[in-house]
This record gives structure tokens, sequence and C-alpha cells, in this order.
């Protein structure tokens, strides 16, 4: 399992995505699947642990955290 080879005690986990600029939500299925398997192979529950859309000066990282980062561009 993902979570397993990166534990939350060594590593971070932080899942960035990049989309074409009419995606309207965010973040997409497939990287909360991502982010559910880390948190299984950690033992964790997805919910407790995730964060998403940090910006500006929002203190250290909580230990174990799973983030997501979604951007988007392209033409118009």
């Amino acid at each position: 399992m993902m979570g397993q080879a990166l534990p939350a005690q060594s590593y971070d986990a932080e899942i960035v995505e990049m989309h074409h600029r009419q995606k309207v939500d965010a973040p997409s299925g497939t990287a909360l699947a991502i982010g559910r398997s880390v948190a299984l192979g950690r033992g964790v529950v997805l919910e407790d642990v995730r964060e998403s859309g940090r910006d500006g000066h929002t203190g250290p990282r909580k230990a174990g955290a799973i983030g997501f980062a979604a951007c988007g561009a392209g033409r118009s």
C-alpha cells in the first residue's frame, strides 16, 4: 500500500493535480482516491488528516496531514 511505503513519521504526503481551466471541482475524484489509499496504508481516515487550500500564514503543517493542491490553466 502507498501509505505503508510513505509512513507519516518519515514523509509528508501532498497530492498536486493540474487540470484545464474549466474544471469546476477540486480536488478530483482521482486525487481523493489516491489520498484514501495513502490514509488506508497509514491506518487513518482521510477526512481526519486532509488539508486543502493552504494560503497565507497558516503555521506549521500538522504531523501526518495529507495535503491537496489543485491548479487550473489553459487557453481561453
